[in-house]
């Protein structure tokens, strides 16, 4: 899942890809709905940024 989770964010900041990026984040959320970043952000609340 930590993988998974870091896929989301080489797309996002690596590669400018938000599609891939929200892809990556909702397994992530699929696996664990409160599932959070090393920072303690909830990976749902990413989700939701991005879809604005």
């Amino acid at each position: 899942m930590t993988a998974r989770f870091n896929m989301g964010v080489v797309y996002l900041h690596d590669l400018g890809n938000t599609t891939e990026a929200l892809k990556a984040w909702k397994v992530v959320l699929s696996i664990d709905p409160d599932a959070k970043t090393p920072t303690g952000q909830p990976v749902a609340e990413l989700v939701s940024e991005l879809e604005k």
